[in-house]
């Protein structure tokens, strides 16, 4: 069984949102966060740890270096506690989220279900809740999906389930590739479905119908002119992981790309945009 090392991170003047997405965009050996009312937690591969990474996570944040501490954890203790607190999702009666130990009894068109890991995208964020929220206003029969930063494979999962033909779906975390695999499995999805691990560098470029991109701003800013020569021309784009405050910048960075920006949504301090490629 695979061990990991809790990095622990007091949050004590720090916006805890802002942490993650910092450190996530830093530090990709990290693979999942947990922010709890005193501290944020950091899980990274007992592999990978190095001498140094405490401190420089220290650094990165603007903290004291003895502040920040490290502890081996294993990965089986890990699992337990996330899998006990893991609660079924509701969005409207579109879609239920559970887990194999939660009932099936969902009022809902759609029941997901998911094996909780360290794979980002269970959605009980507010970002993936918004994704899957949208993406039930979008037809998705016969389409060519490409889920950008696909996690869990949550969003891959729903696109199969509204009829989505093909599917790449791509993420970072070596995590999530065995995790995608699994939830396609177990959600019996019938659309051809390509795994790729690393960035967006190792994605075969093509024409999507359908784009899914929920994933860092640091990333999404980045990435902006790569994601418009990957959209067809009548194709739809949804983004999110991105933060209120981030909203003006990001939506210049996609109109200077040449995207049309639909609707935005927001949850807490989170925001989902739909955009439409233009040509201006």
């Amino acid at each position: 069984m695979q061990n990991y090392i809790q990095i622990n991170i007091p949050n004590a003047n720090i916006i805890s949102d802002l942490a993650v997405e910092l450190l996530t965009a830093q530090f990709p050996i990290i693979e999942g966060f947990e922010v709890k009312e005193d501290r944020i937690i950091a899980f990274v591969p007992e592999e990978s740890m190095t001498d140094t990474l405490t401190h420089q996570v220290a650094h990165s944040l603007g903290l004291k270096a003895e502040i920040v501490t490290a502890e081996l954890l294993p990965y089986k203790n890990y699992n337990a506690e996330w899998e006990s607190n893991f609660k079924p999702i509701i969005i409207h009666d579109f879609v239920a989220i559970r887990a194999e130990f939660h009932n099936d009894d969902f009022d809902c068109a759609h029941t997901i279900t998911i094996r909780p890991k360290m794979a980002f995208g269970t959605g009980h964020h507010a970002t993936t809740y918004m994704m899957l929220d949208q993406m039930r206003k979008i037809d998705f029969k016969g389409k060519s999906v490409f889920d950008f930063g696909a996690g869990t494979g949550i969003l891959s999962v729903m696109a199969s389930m509204l009829g989505a033909k093909s599917l790449v779906a791509n993420d970072i975390q070596a995590e999530s590739m065995d995790n995608i695999k699994e939830h396609y499995l177990i959600n019996e999805c019938q659309a051809s479905i390509t795994i790729s691990h690393g960035d967006l560098s190792v994605v075969h470029p093509q024409k999507f119908d359908i784009i899914l991109a929920n994933i860092n701003t640091v990333v999404l800013r980045s990435c902006a002119t790569n994601l418009r020569e990957f959209i067809a021309d009548e194709g739809t784009v949804l983004l999110s992981g991105i933060l209120k405050e981030k909203e003006k910048e990001i939506v210049k960075i996609y109109k200077e790309a040449k995207f049309d920006i639909q609707s935005i949504e927001h949850r807490g301090d989170w925001v989902c945009m739909r955009l439409k490629p233009g040509t201006t």
